[in-house]
């Protein structure tokens, strides 16, 4: 899905059809209220990777004496989960200011870490974890919107609507179970 989508469904939530219609019109440059939506839409998928559902990578890497400094990720590592040879073993690490230290040896290793979403524009694609919504997404953006220009009362009602949907996603769907009735 692309961001643009998420944008429109936004303003369409908002009842904004004029705002709505200036994201299915744009084509790469966001102006004035546009480019405000877009910041809100940034702002809020990057709190849902950092904050509830983070975005995880594996990279494997050569590395020579066991240092793997953290400009050689293709992202910038958030949290790092786990260090392993290419064999799949576990290794143990530390983590450094500006690099991990693992065991002094060669080879590939494979680095399991979390990323901070990079900065979108309109043509986008939606980077976010599989479970969450484009949705949720278009509902924090609109409660971002509203706060930004300064309808309070309109935000406070998004916002709601934003923090219900981030809690559904945890929640896990049970099976309705009744216990039988017994006729004594």
């Amino acid at each position: 899905m692309k961001v643009k989508e998420v944008l429109a469904l936004a303003a369409a939530n908002l009842g904004r059809e004029d705002l709505a219609s200036a994201v299915s019109a744009a084509d790469a440059a966001a102006e004035g209220e546009l480019k405000t939506l877009l910041g809100c839409y940034n702002s809020v998928e990057n709190e849902v990777a950092l904050d509830y559902y983070p975005l995880v990578r594996t990279d494997r890497m050569e590395i020579a004496e066991g240092k793997i400094y953290y400009t050689m990720f293709s992202r910038s590592p958030v949290c790092i989960y786990g260090v392993r040879t290419s064999a799949g073993r576990a290794l143990p690490y530390e983590k450094l200011s500006d690099r991990i230290e693992t065991e002094k040896r060669r080879g590939p290793y494979l680095v399991t870490y979390s990323y901070a979403p990079a900065v979108k524009a309109l043509g986008a694609d939606v980077e976010a974890d599989p479970r969450v919504s484009p949705r949720l997404l278009a509902l924090g953006a609109a409660s971002e919107f509203c706060l930004v220009t300064g309808k309070f009362r309109e935000a406070e009602l998004w916002e709601s609507r934003y923090r219900d949907a981030l809690r559904a996603v945890g929640r896990t769907r049970k099976k309705l179970a009744m216990r039988s009735r017994r006729w004594d």
